[in-house]
């Protein structure tokens, strides 16, 4: 075995070698095409199709990328190819969270259910805030950033066209082959995708999609390519829908609005705001109405049994509110919760909502999973890096002063965050790598962006200064190819 992991290693080794030289020759940072590779192959080709257990740390392709990542990006570094920015408050939001979550892990049974807590600290946290420091601070330019985009745009619609065929049992056209495997009967019937989840599933097509979409502003001939990019992204929107997941279908929603929005101006963008208040009224009409509790997703789930999962919110809440009581600064321990929430499952008062269902099953709430596992502390740097991550990419976006590639991922990021919060409400996030590893990239890359934009305003307001009257308040002007350099 230990033979077979040294050739997968090394033969992993030389392909990178050759794909950085290649990507070096087409002026990409290969620091930055790695990071995108690492999120496409951890999405298609993660443990479910290659694991090789060696101890305690089993390898995987996207684990070997990553750590070829982080290499490279020190190599660069030390020859002067990489800088270290000066940290943001994103940075220090997510050190901050970080240090919570290995004092909360080490503090508690960190050897917790075969060393659970240290699993989900190591891969589900560290590798994506690792991957996070990567992005902030490798050099980019509008090349990096379209690679990003053509990629995403190539992995929703994947993704969407194998969800599609997940859903009418076209086992031949799915693949890998693991997706359709009955080994694994949770949510199998709908767009699980390689991951085996509808909603992180869901949250990738719809970057993809609005990936895809974005694209077209690139196009020179228009004519010649709009068609196949508006045909891709209807795609996006028939793998939305194939995932059968309600919180990701109003996901895109918000996303495309939020897209379709951004890019009108004056009376268009109030007629467009008007048109989706009263979107917004109809659906929160028929979701009050329960017509979309009445249909079959799950092959093993009735439909009478889909249309319980909304009490099952209830019951989490309930045993969330009681553990929080009980320890609300510090938590009851990273990766705890299935083993601290015995005490609240059992049966309450008649008339009341009787918590037992609730041990069958994980938090689905990333704030209550913190909340019940971190307390106040952890959930605070949780929301902390959200909201600097999506502040970053907002002043990206307003920043007119610079490419439409640049701005297009400020926007970006808001969509991959926003969705990644609202699906987070009904789904831990915290507990599915790629999903982290998704938005502390696009999370790195926003907060890259604007610290050279306000590296550019402090250079180009000191040289205003020396150039002008003291009286006279500085003003500068930035152009779009300083994110080429």
């Amino acid at each position: 075995m230990e033979f077979l992991i040294a050739i997968v290693v090394l033969v992993g080794l030389v392909w990178a070698a050759a794909l950085a030289r290649k990507i070096t020759k087409l002026n990409l940072n290969p620091v930055l095409a790695g990071g995108v590779a690492t999120i496409l192959v951890g999405t298609v080709f993660g443990p479910g199709f290659l694991s090789i257990s060696a101890g305690p740390i089993p390898i995987t392709l996207d684990r070997i990328l990553i750590a070829g990542v982080f290499g490279l990006f020190a190599i660069r570094f030390l020859k002067g190819k990489e800088d270290l920015q000066v940290l943001s408050g994103a940075d220090l939001a997510t050190l901050g969270m970080l240090a919570v979550l290995m004092f909360s892990t080490f503090t508690n049974d960190w050897s917790y259910h075969d060393n659970l807590p240290i699993s989900r600290l190591l891969f589900f946290h560290l590798l994506p805030i690792g991957l996070y420091f990567v992005a902030r601070n490798a050099r980019m330019g509008d090349g990096e950033l379209k690679l990003v985009l053509i990629s995403f745009a190539v992995l929703g619609a994947y993704l969407s066209l194998t969800a599609f065929a997940e859903t009418r049992d076209w086992n031949w056209a799915v693949y890998p082959s693991y997706i359709m495997s009955p080994d694994v009967p949770e949510f199998l019937g709908r767009g699980r995708g390689p991951l085996h989840n509808p909603v992180v599933n869901g949250l990738l097509i719809i970057v993809g999609t609005c990936s895809t979409i974005m694209l077209g502003f690139h196009v020179k001939n228009r004519k010649f390519l709009l068609i196949p990019i508006g045909f891709f992204a209807l795609v996006g929107c028939l793998g939305t829908f194939s995932t059968l997941t309600r919180i990701v279908w109003l996901s895109l929603c918000v996303a495309l609005s939020a897209l379709i929005w951004s890019s009108l101006q004056g009376k268009y963008r109030k007629a467009f705001t008007l048109l989706a208040i009263v979107g917004a009224i109809c659906v929160v009409g028929v979701a009050k109405s329960g017509a979309l509790n009445s249909f079959k997703r799950d092959k093993h789930v009735t439909t009478h049994e889909m249309s319980q999962s909304a009490g099952l919110r209830v019951i989490f809440l309930v045993i969330a509110k009681d553990m929080f009581m009980d320890k609300p600064f510090w938590g009851h321990g990273f990766a705890q919760y299935t083993k601290a929430r015995e005490p609240y499952l059992q049966p309450i008062d008649a008339g009341e909502v009787r918590t037992t269902l609730g041990g069958e099953y994980i938090q689905h709430n990333i704030i209550l999973s913190f909340l019940t596992e971190t307390g106040l502390l952890g959930t605070s740097f949780l929301l902390a890096v959200l909201a600097t991550m999506t502040h970053a990419g907002w002043s990206v976006w307003m920043n007119g002063n610079q490419t439409v590639a640049a701005q297009q991922m400020g926007m970006l990021t808001m969509i991959c965050i926003g969705v990644y919060f609202i699906c987070g409400m009904f789904q831990d996030f915290t507990v599915i790598a790629m999903g982290n590893m998704l938005v502390f990239f696009m999370g790195g890359l926003a907060s890259n962006l604007y610290s050279k934009n306000r590296a550019l305003q402090h250079t180009a307001a000191a040289s205003t200064s020396r150039a002008q009257p003291a009286n006279i308040g500085p003003e500068f002007s930035q152009s779009g190819t300083a994110f080429n350099s």
